[in-house]
């Protein structure tokens, strides 16, 4: 009786395992520094392939700027991992991006670049302000917004693109609340701010 009581919960924790490192591979999928700057490059590829080059430029330098700044405050022992889960890790990345997302539209504003590119660093940078005003309430999911955002970025491909990213937002979402970084409330706060977001970027961007 008690060697089968252990091979039972020796299987449960296998499970455990699987079921956490399932949750951490989505995660990372969806993490936004990996994603978006994936989805921006091949959207102006598709619509505005002269000015490719120089539009990868200020996406390439916020990517490596945001990596940096995270990985540096974890090689200092004020974060705890790259997640920024915890409210003080959290407040000083958002305000991290709020300043290199602000920059990096009013550096993309003008005619030799695409008017898409700015819009879209304006409207992500008014998500992580939201974020902000919300977390003594709420602690949104950046990850969920995002995800949500890029879903509706790659209209231009199709339908199905949309649905695919529709579907990958709402494996990240799972994920979150399987690795206990958010609630089920977070993650679906998180992915209306990113869906309005994405509505708003194609209804300015039709004006």
């Amino acid at each position: 009786m008690t060697n089968s009581s252990s091979t039972g919960n020796r299987e449960r924790d296998k499970g455990r395992c699987r079921k956490r490192s399932f949750a951490k591979a989505l995660s990372w999928l969806g993490h936004p520094g990996a994603g978006l700057p994936v989805i921006v490059i091949l959207l102006l590829r598709r619509t505005d392939a002269p000015s490719l080059t120089k539009s990868i430029i200020p996406i390439l330098i916020l990517a490596a700027s945001v990596l940096a700044f995270v990985l540096w405050q974890v090689h200092r022992r004020r974060w705890k991992d790259v997640d920024a889960s915890l409210p003080r890790e959290r407040r000083s990345l958002n305000r991290f991006l709020v300043v290199g997302l602000g920059c990096a539209g009013l550096a993309t504003t003008g005619r030799s670049f695409h008017p898409g590119l700015s819009l879209g660093f304006a409207i992500s940078c008014l998500q992580v302000l939201i974020a902000m005003a919300a977390s003594r309430s709420l602690k949104l999911s950046m990850h969920a917004a995002f995800d949500a955002f890029c879903s509706l970025l790659v209209k231009p491909f199709g339908p199905w693109a949309v649905a695919a990213g529709l579907a990958i937002t709402a494996g990240v979402c799972w994920s979150r609340v399987a690795l206990s970084r958010h609630t089920v409330p977070e993650v679906l706060g998180g992915a209306v701010l990113g869906l309005s977001g994405g509505v708003l970027f194609w209804f300015l961007l039709g004006l």
